[in-house]
């Protein structure tokens, strides 16, 4: 299977590009290494009147003169492209990354008031282009699993396991091995010189000048520390200086932070390939024998199964009730942090909130659902204050009691979902 199009189909993103690039340019927006070098090669490669270049690490004033000994400014430089019948598209990777562009950008200004104009693609992760020129955005994240369900055809474990492992980027899935036994999809990942392995200390450098203190404050989080205070003592600071560098990372969206119900803030970290990359390879690199043992295997299986599948488990289950229950309401059910993990009368819920204009409300708990719990469940939702209508949704990836299924048949407010429907979303529409 080509590496390239085996975890995402370009295609459909190449057709939408394509049908308005001829009448507008085309802005491919990115956080690093969500794709967007990948997405240059495939324009490239399925055009042959492309001129290509990327401006990373070039004074872009310069360029001109580096490409053509006789062109001396951006104008002369799109005078030259636009004489050669060869080229109809000019395609810029990293269009934000060089320094000293406003003649480029005065330039194709120019360009872009002639009725004859070149066709123009500019890929980056933060959109500079002048208001002065209309252009259509198109964005490139991480993979989600919504998108990867769409396209591939795996089982929930193998997408779940697809995901978590890799955090969605693609550099790390093209190296995926698919239908392995886990132990050898883990020594694949864990070994030196894999994606997996060297792929997190560039993201770092991408957002940090000195990453030394963040990788010790997110080495941190993987160890159990969510609070403020225990997350300085473990990285050997005080509490305002590891604030103030909390504060970066959750700026960079690396990490976020979530208030509790007694007021305490605590932090953890978004992507779960982040996560697993501090919690198993930054101290793995300091070991020059470093090998994978049957102890690593079981420590990786458990934070995969005790902290990062969780958070997906919980993250697919609410798109799935956003999906399929509650397209028109108004409230984010997904990213509403602040209404997670509430606890009423001692039931934890993964998520409790309200609709205030439906007057509805909805508790969700997700994991394994045994008898007791539902009625726990049905009783504290009696504490909440009035509302029209409650729901109670319960997810889970094991065997139902009868129990459960006898009680919830009484309801039409509670609802039993299993974690295998959570993958069955093709018929439903994209949000």
């Amino acid at each position: 299977m080509d590496k390239e199009t085996d975890f995402y189909d370009y295609n459909d993103l190449i057709s939408d590009i394509k049908a308005h690039w001829c009448k507008d340019i085309v802005v491919i927006l990115g956080d690093p290494f969500t794709g967007k070098t990948r997405l240059w090669n495939r324009l490239t490669a399925t055009q042959e009147d492309v001129f290509s270049l990327s401006f990373k690490g070039y004074d872009v004033s310069l360029l001109p003169g580096l490409i053509h000994s006789e062109c001396q400014t951006w104008n002369d430089m799109f005078a030259w492209i636009c004489s050669q019948e060869t080229y109809k598209y000019l395609i810029i990777d990293d269009a934000d990354c060089g320094k000293n562009t406003e003649g480029f950008w005065n330039a194709l200004i120019d360009l872009h008031k002639e009725s004859n104009k070149l066709k123009v693609v500019l890929i980056a992760a933060k959109d500079t282009t002048p208001t002065e020129l209309e252009h259509t955005t198109f964005e490139l994240s991480l993979m989600s699993w919504r998108k990867l369900s769409d396209h591939l055809d795996l089982t929930g474990k193998e997408l779940k396991e697809l995901l978590c492992i890799t955090g969605g980027y693609p550099e790390i899935m093209s190296e995926f091995s698919w239908h392995r036994p886990f132990e050898e999809k883990l020594a694949e990942v864990l070994t030196p010189g894999s994606a997996f392995w060297n792929l997190a200390p560039k993201i770092l450098e991408r957002h940090f000048s000195s990453v030394e203190t963040y990788n010790t404050i997110l080495y941190a989080m993987t160890q159990g520390n969510k609070a403020l205070t225990t997350i300085a003592k473990a990285s050997g600071m005080k509490n305002n200086a590891c604030l103030e560098y909390l504060k970066k990372l959750q700026a960079k969206g690396l990490i976020r932070q979530k208030e509790s119900q007694n007021g305490h803030k605590e932090y953890f970290i978004v992507n779960s390939y982040i996560y697993l990359w501090y919690a198993f390879v930054y101290t793995a690199r300091l070991k020059a024998d470093f090998s994978i043992s049957d102890q690593t295997i079981t420590n990786f299986d458990e934070k995969l199964r005790k902290e990062v599948y969780r958070r997906f488990f919980r993250t697919a289950s609410l798109a799935y009730l956003k999906s399929f229950y509650f397209k028109n309401w108004s409230f984010d059910i997904i990213n509403d942090e602040l209404h997670q993990d509430v606890t009423i009368d001692k039931v934890n819920f993964d998520y409790v909130g309200e609709d205030k204009y439906l007057h509805r409300m909805v508790l969700f708990k997700c994991g394994l659902i045994k008898t007791p719990l539902l009625k726990k469940a049905l009783r504290a939702m009696k504490k909440i204050p009035l509302s029209d209508k409650e729901y109670v949704f319960l997810f889970t990836n094991k065997a139902i009691p009868r129990g459960c299924w006898s009680i919830a048949k009484k309801y039409d407010n509670v609802h039993i979902v299993q974690e295998k429907s959570l993958y069955r979303l093709r018929g439903l529409p994209n949000e």
